[in-house]
């Protein structure tokens, strides 16, 4: 199942999100040090923009859909933090999660979506292009963990 989380989630969410961090930190901007050190109110605000793929009660994935609040911008969603526990890959549940956040952004009016992925992450390259991203541009350097620079590619989805 596939919902946005809510006020509940706030554990579970931050749990799961410091996994990511902790395990994958070449492909957030963010990093585990920082975040393990947030309080619980940290995650709470995060919980609206949020989509988590659930399997029974336990969250096993996540998305994020972010809109500018701005009138030049609300026009456009960045889609962000998106993760899914290696023990459920391979069975669609990745798909599912981000075709969830198109069709809320669909929903919502928006007109197209904008990702970055880190190069060389190639299984969520495939889904980001099956689902119908293209990729405009190359962010060169655009994180460093342990000295070591990773380029995003910059994807996007027209939604109209």
């Amino acid at each position: 199942m596939i919902r946005r989380l809510g006020p509940a989630n706030v554990a579970a969410y931050r749990t799961l999100r410091l996994e990511a961090l902790r395990s994958h930190p070449e492909a957030y901007s963010s990093s585990f040090e920082d975040e393990l050190k947030e309080p619980t109110a940290f995650f709470a605000r995060r919980i609206p923009s949020i989509f988590g793929c659930f399997v029974g009660d336990t969250i096993v994935g996540t998305a994020s859909l972010v809109v500018a609040t701005g009138l030049k911008l609300r026009h456009k969603g960045l889609v962000v933090g998106v993760f899914l526990d290696p023990t459920h890959r391979g069975r669609g549940l990745a798909r599912a999660l981000m075709e969830a956040v198109i069709e809320a952004a669909r929903a919502d009016g928006l007109v197209a979506l904008r990702l970055g992925v880190t190069i060389g992450n190639e299984p969520a390259e495939r889904l980001y292009r099956a689902l119908g991203f293209r990729q405009y541009g190359v962010e060169v350097d655009a994180i460093r963990v342990g000295g070591v620079g990773f380029d995003e590619a910059l994807m996007a989805l027209d939604l109209e």
